[in-house]
Formats: C-alpha cells, structure tokens, sequence
C-alpha cells in the first residue's frame, strides 16, 4: 500500500506536467497513462475518447506499455492494434459499464468474467494480464475519456491508489475540458479569419485581401525590378441581368465567372479576387504585359463559352465581360512601364 504523503507528492508532479508543458489532449492522456503507470506498477494504459454524437469510443493514440524489450511488446502491440474502435454493442464491456456507471471499476481478475467483459480476451490472455482498471474522466457530468491500465497479477487495489487515479483523474477533466474549449476558440477564431478574407458567394479574396496582397507584391517587386500585372473584369449589364432573371440566378452566374477567372491562376503567388459585386481582379505577380493579356483573352473565351442568355444585354443576347489589363515594374516615382 501506497503512503497517502508519496501519493499526494505523485498527483502534484503529473499535474505540474500537465499544467507546464505544451500538451494537447492526446499527449495529455499519454502523460497521464505513463506516470501513472510507472508509480503503481501497472504493466499496460489505454484512453478511450468518445465521438462527437457519443456513439462509440476511440481509441486514442496515447498509450502506455512497460518493459518494451521483455519479449511482450509484440503482442502487445497486436492486442493495442485490435483495440481500435468500440461501439456501444455490449452492454457487459468493462469500458461500456464505466460509461454508464461514471465510476472508476477494478476487475481483480479477469479469467472470473465473460469474455465481453474483456475485449482482445485471448491476446490479454497471451500477454499475461490478469487484473483492469477503469476509470472515467468527468466534467461537469459528461465522460470526456476513459483511461484503461492493466496488470500481469492479481491483487486487490487500496483505496490511496484509487484516491490518485481519481484524483488525477479530475484534474485532467480540467484540462481536456480546456484544450476543447481552446481549439474550438482557435477554430472560431480560423472561421472568423476567412469570412474577414474571403468572398463567402463565390470563395475568391475578398477586396480587403487583394488590396493587402497587391501592396505586399507591389514592395517586393519594386525591390526585385519585376513585373506586376493586374486584370479587372466587369460583368456587362450585370444590373439589369439581376433585374431580369433574379438574384439567385445571377448569383449562379457570378460563381461560373469566379471558376472561368480562376483557371488563369496558373501560379501559388496569382491571386484572383471578387472586388466588389460584379467586378473581379486577377493579381499576377512576375507577370509582363503579353502574358496577362494572353490570359485576360482566356477568361473572354470560357465566359463566351457559356453562352448564357442575357435578354437585357446591349452589347450581345449572351453574357460578356469587360476586361482591362495593365502591367508594370513598381518603384518608388510610381511609374508604369508597359511592354
């Protein structure tokens, strides 16, 4: 039996760790799983994290396995690869009643129990395990994991040792409850970041972006003595197309523009943007004048290409585009050089 000061001083050293180093949840269950392990003498640790809907548990990466060079980490690599998923089939299983029951459970001996109490039975039998503990990993009534360790004997656990991997237990509810809530932030924040960048119709740049992205290119090319070429395309009569067929429609025909103006983006470093309504632009960073012209008479010919009827055109029965091309080396004075 473990002293109760030697377990204190063990909880308080995971859980520096766990508070100090840069972990995410996987690495956290794996920590946990280890120290845990090596301070009680267990032979094997496992986490099971639920799905998002809580339909089944997963198997986490993090795991634990002692004495890798004692012959047994063959099979004991067989037995973690057949523990990958679990579905809520068996209402016996070890992981299924500490689900259901949000209570850590010890199986002194396993050969006692129904083999659906013990998934993996023969390969457990093989490695030698005799005794699992299940413990659940709670916050605020919900199991966010749960961790499985396992020994090569029986014995019966004393409640100090129970106390810890409570204990630490709860502490690591804490943190994973954290780490969610901060990826979820980090997420929102990415979403945020892309609805501020992008276009949400046709997801092209928006303007913001291809204002920021052509000052950037605008400073190095003036540095490099290269070409920077722009395209501008404006949807003709747009308005009364809108007017016409309604906006749904037009919104239909402004996502085919965006994909005919996109395939001129040849290189990582073009950027094709929507303006603003019907207008678009094309940044073509080490591009001269001939180049962007060539490709500004692509994007007339997939728009020609279409063919789309637009009844209130004054220019054509089909949908065009105007296109306007300019290239030039930047420098300081802000002079153009065309080709």
């Amino acid at each position: 039996m473990l002293r109760q000061s030697y377990l204190t001083s063990i909880k308080n050293a995971i859980l520096v760790k766990l508070t100090f180093k840069k972990v995410n949840i996987e690495s956290a269950l794996e920590l946990t799983l280890a120290e845990v392990c090596q301070t009680m003498n267990w032979d094997f640790g496992e986490a099971w994290i639920p799905d998002p809907e809580a339909t089944m548990l997963k198997f986490s990466r993090g795991w634990y396995s002692s004495n890798s060079n004692n012959g047994t980490l063959p099979a004991a690599l067989k037995f973690r690869q057949q523990h990958q998923i679990i579905t809520f089939n068996s209402q016996e299983s070890l992981l299924q009643r500490v689900w259901n029951s949000q209570q850590t459970e010890w199986v002194k001996d396993i050969y006692q129990e129904k083999d659906s109490v013990f998934i993996c039975f023969k390969i457990a039998e093989k490695i030698g395990i005799k005794s699992a503990l299940g413990i659940p990993i709670i916050l605020d009534k919900q199991v966010l994991a749960i961790l499985v360790f396992f020994q090569k004997f029986s014995q019966t656990l004393d409640q100090n040792s129970i106390q810890l991997v409570n204990a630490v237990a709860t502490q690591l509810g804490g943190l994973i409850q954290r780490k969610k809530s901060e990826l979820a932030l980090k997420k929102a924040n990415q979403n945020l970041k892309l609805i501020a960048s992008f276009d949400i119709l046709t997801s092209l740049a928006n303007r913001r972006t291809f204002d920021e992205y052509f000052h950037q290119k605008w400073e190095q090319l003036r540095q490099d003595k290269k070409y920077l070429s722009l395209i501008l395309c404006d949807v003709d009569y747009f308005k009364y197309y809108n007017d016409f067929y309604g906006h749904p429609e037009g919104d239909k025909y402004l996502k085919k523009v965006a994909q005919a103006i996109s395939k001129v983006a040849k290189f990582s470093t073009d950027l094709v943007c929507r303006y603003g309504g019907e207008k678009f632009g094309v940044i073509l960073p080490n591009t001269n004048i001939k180049e962007a012209l060539r490709r500004a008479e692509l994007i007339r010919r997939e728009i020609k290409r279409f063919e789309i009827p637009h009844a209130c055109s004054k220019v054509s029965p089909y949908v065009t585009v105007s296109l306007g091309v300019s290239s030039v080396i930047p420098t300081l004075q802000l002079s153009v050089v065309h080709d």
